[in-house]
């Protein structure tokens, strides 16, 4: 039990650490390339890697 609370804390306290707020790409990239995400999970849903791949690549546009 005391390893969920350290799990727990430790979530919370780098929760912040990471993020893609206000982010852009520049002006002068003409180009990007989304390559087909391959889902490599042991129990396998089919359409996770199509769809995130799609909703990348519409972000993207």
């Amino acid at each position: 039990m005391k390893l969920f609370y350290l799990l727990l804390a430790g979530l919370i306290c780098f929760s912040g650490c990471y993020s893609f707020k206000d982010v852009s790409i520049p002006p002068e990239v003409k180009t990007v390339r989304v390559n087909y995400i391959e889902n490599r999970a042991t129990y396998i849903n089919p359409q996770l890697a199509p769809q995130l791949t799609d909703r990348i690549r519409q972000k993207i546009n």
